[in-house]
């Protein structure tokens, strides 16, 4: 949590800023850029940022499933999971 303090609209040094923008995709587990990962699955219009902090931390559009990055497969892939393990349980 304390990644995202940049984002209470507080001030912070700028060399604070970068290393929170290198932390931030390490502690959010993205693997793959979203920018790779989804624009090969999806296609669709990035929009603009909400303001300028939230540009700095590195969520430049005001798209979800691109800010979310690699957690929107594995919270797709555990809802998958999870769908076939209630199917496999209600067919026996």
């Amino acid at each position: 949590m304390m990644i995202y303090n940049p984002l209470a609209n507080l001030r912070f040094p700028l060399n604070v800023m970068m290393l929170y923008g290198i932390l931030l995709p390490i502690s959010s587990l993205d693997l793959i850029p979203p920018e790779i990962s989804t624009d090969v699955i999806f296609t669709m219009s990035s929009g603009t940022a909400y303001s300028e902090i939230l540009e700095q931390m590195g969520y430049d559009s005001n798209n979800f499933i691109y800010n979310l990055g690699s957690m929107f497969y594995l919270v797709g892939l555990m809802v998958c999971t999870l769908v076939l393990v209630v199917v496999w349980y209600l067919i026996e």
